[in-house]
């Protein structure tokens, strides 16, 4: 039972968790339309991966007040990685470097710092992609925190 995921691509995700010590948060839009503890966990079990899936990000429809501009965020894609830059900003102390992985584009050019970070999977988590995400995780030579307070510094005036 694979349930919307490819056995290849689990194969590689854990991979790249193991070699990697990545943690999986789940930006998709399965968080929306999901229970994150009901449904989403027990898909993620299934596959070995329930371990690595520590949360999901917010979802600024249903959590407005989270942020005084979210009406500003007039596109899908945009909202997506504000989303993820909230993510970033709120566990800033738990985190040392990140790789987005989607099939879906990103209106990164909002978020500048993301488009390094970002890996976009045709279809499903291929070699190519898997290759990418390693690359990033294994760079060090960026400053997570300087770049959200920059990103949010900007926001605030």
């Amino acid at each position: 039972m694979y349930y919307d995921f490819n056995a290849e691509s689990i194969e590689l995700l854990k991979n790249l968790v193991n070699e990697t010590g990545a943690k999986i948060v789940v930006s998709s839009d399965w968080r929306i339309a999901r229970d994150f503890e009901t449904q989403l966990r027990p898909l993620f079990r299934i596959h070995g991966l329930s371990d690595f899936v520590i949360w999901a990000t917010i979802d600024f429809f249903k959590n407005k007040e989270k942020m005084d501009f979210w009406n500003e965020l007039n596109t899908h894609a945009w909202m997506r990685a504000w989303e993820i830059a909230y993510y970033l900003k709120e566990n800033i102390e738990r985190i040392s470097n990140f790789v987005i992985l989607d099939d879906v584009g990103f209106d990164l050019d909002t978020i500048k710092f993301m488009n390094d970070r970002f890996v976009k999977c045709n279809y499903y988590f291929d070699t190519d992609a898997y290759q990418k995400a390693i690359e990033i995780l294994n760079k060090s030579d960026w400053d997570i925190e300087r770049q959200i307070d920059i990103l949010f510094g900007d926001m605030v005036q």
